[in-house]
């Protein structure tokens, strides 16, 4: 659907915010984006998951730029 909208998906990094625009940032996180990611309206593609164990894997399969997702490291497990 995205190429056939020719929508543009981006994002950004938060690392150099300040604490007040990160606390902002969550809070509207909270507020606007999870509740449509739990009904399903919005998905996230999930390329793989990894155990803790496996955490340098995981970094060389992001350093490598291969994937297509979000790389998920499980540390519950």
């Amino acid at each position: 659907r995205v190429m056939l909208k020719k929508l543009v998906i981006t994002g950004s990094t938060i690392r150099s915010r300040t604490l007040s625009d990160k606390a902002r940032i969550l809070n509207l996180l909270e507020k606007k984006i999870w509740p449509v990611i739990e009904s399903g309206e919005i998905k996230v593609k999930i390329y793989k998951k990894f155990k803790l164990e496996e955490v340098e894997f995981a970094h060389q399969t992001m350093e490598s730029s291969t994937h297509c997702g979000k790389i998920v490291l499980n540390i519950d497990e």
